[in-house]
């Protein structure tokens, strides 16, 4: 029976000397999403610096013939900007290269879902056309040379 009455009390005297949390009436909570700050600015200007380095690197391996090491790279920036059409378009030009043929048309159309910049819709076509011709699929590599010089 002392076993028991002696934790009891000590858990008692616990709450008698327990303060109730009070609430600060000073505390004004903010979404710091909806406020614009000079940080997120720098922060899209380094990802940005980053991005063409990692494009600069990747094209300095693919010319060197060393093309897993340019897609390690191309990945890489990928996981940083997803939607970045240049990335793809690079990505694509790799494939081809490694004569991976229907990767480089999926991986073109990717970039091209991505852009509407002209020279680089172009350059995607033209890749899709190359990558169609490799695969025997010669109307379609008509139809994108078609799409190439429209959009230049």
């Amino acid at each position: 029976m002392k076993n028991l009455i002696y934790p009891s009390l000590f858990i008692l005297l616990l709450n008698a000397c327990a303060q109730p949390v009070q609430r600060s009436e000073a505390l004004i909570f903010v979404e710091e999403h909806n406020i614009p700050t000079a940080e997120s600015k720098s922060v899209r200007q380094v990802e940005s610096t980053v991005i063409a380095s990692l494009i600069n690197d990747a094209n300095k391996q693919a010319i060197s013939g060393n093309t897993e090491q340019a897609v390690a790279i191309i990945e890489r920036g990928l996981r940083i900007e997803p939607t970045n059409a240049g990335l793809w378009n690079l990505f694509a030009s790799i494939r081809l290269q490694q004569q991976q043929w229907q990767q480089a048309i999926e991986l073109a159309r990717k970039s091209n879902a991505l852009t509407n910049d002209k020279d680089l819709l172009s350059s995607n076509w033209g890749l899709m056309a190359k990558a169609y011709e490799k695969t025997g699929e010669y109307e379609k590599a008509k139809e994108a040379l078609k799409k190439q010089k429209l959009t230049s």
